[in-house]
């Protein structure tokens, strides 16, 4: 998330990170309370897709679901997504691009990459007799992490 001239005086619990009272200039968030008021974030840049808690998005901004906006109404975000169409970003993560890297060569911006997951094998022996037959477990239907839903919400401009 974009915080310009952030300050993070907390307040936190013994047993949790809740509640956190995080104080911005002109911007004040205190999840105890679910109390916020969105102000003062003008340099926050048109076209960074950021978290957001609620089905709801702010004033400017929009949830970021494969939709087409209106390019003429919208320039600034246009420049960023110039074909007018926002990412689907509904129930996947943003991944860094590669950018020569190496970790995840062939991935353009923006481009979108299937689940995948490492099947596991195994073969046995039985009473001393090799069968050559391979097991294969898959475990799931995809490997994920432990998450929070959110939703992502994108600045118009």
């Amino acid at each position: 998330m974009y915080f310009p001239q952030a300050s993070f005086p907390e307040t936190i619990s013994n047993k949790d990170i809740f509640p956190l009272d995080v104080q911005i200039p002109d911007w004040h968030v205190c999840p105890s309370t679910k109390s916020g008021i969105w102000g003062g974030i003008d340099n926050y840049p048109a076209g960074s897709p950021t978290s957001w808690p609620s089905t709801t998005p702010p004033p400017g901004y929009f949830l970021m679901a494969g939709q087409r906006f209106p390019c003429s109404s919208y320039p600034q975000l246009a420049r960023a997504y110039p074909g007018c169409v926002l990412p689907d970003l509904r129930g996947v993560f943003i991944r860094g691009l590669n950018n020569g890297r190496g970790l995840d060569p062939g991935r353009g911006i923006l481009s979108y990459q299937a689940d995948q997951s490492n099947m596991t094998a195994g073969d046995g022996t039985l009473h001393g007799h090799h069968h050559g037959m391979i097991y294969y477990y898959p475990g799931g239907q995809e490997a994920r992490p432990k998450n929070v839903a959110f939703n992502y919400i994108i600045k118009a401009g």
